[in-house]
C-alpha cells in the first residue's frame, strides 16, 4: 500500500493519494486489531459457540452405539479446538467395540469438524 501510494504520488502529482491511503490503511489496523481482540478476550472467558456445541452433539449422537451424549464441553487451547464429551452405551457392549466406537468418533471429529483431540469418555447407559 506503501509503495503503491508513493509512485502515485510521484507519478501523478495527486499529493491528496497519500492521505486518502494512510486513512483507509489505519481503518484497516483498527478493524484487524479490533477482531484479534474480540476473538482473545472471548477465548480467555472459555467461551465456545454454543450452535457449534450442538452439532458436535448431534454427530456423536448419530453413531449407532451411543444411546445419549451425557455431558460435551468445547474449548480453545490456543487455536486448538477441544472436546470433552461423555456418552452412554449398551452396557452389554464389549471392549473391543467400545474402542472402535471412540475411534470412530475421534476421527470424524478430526476430519469433519478439524477438532485437535477429543477426550472421550463411556458410560453404562445404566449407570447414567
Amino acid at each position: 500500500m506503501t509503495v503503491l501510494t508513493i509512485i502515485s504520488v510521484a507519478w501523478l502529482r495527486a499529493t491528496w493519494l497519500d492521505g486518502l491511503a494512510s486513512l483507509i490503511l489505519g481503518c484497516y489496523i483498527l478493524y484487524t486489531g479490533i477482531k484479534i481482540f474480540r476473538t482473545s478476550s472471548l477465548n480467555l472467558v472459555d467461551y465456545f459457540d454454543p450452535q457449534l456445541e450442538h452439532r458436535y452433539r448431534q454427530q456423536i449422537a448419530a453413531f449407532p452405539g451411543v444411546r445419549s451424549v451425557v455431558f460435551l464441553k468445547a474449548y480453545y487451547d490456543g487455536n486448538l479446538i477441544m472436546v470433552s464429551v461423555t456418552v452412554a452405551v449398551d452396557p452389554q457392549m464389549t471392549a473391543a467395540t467400545i474402542y472402535d466406537l471412540t475411534r470412530q468418533i475421534d476421527g470424524v471429529m478430526q476430519h469433519r469438524f478439524n477438532v485437535a483431540a477429543t477426550a472421550l469418555m463411556v458410560v453404562p447407559r445404566d449407570r447414567v
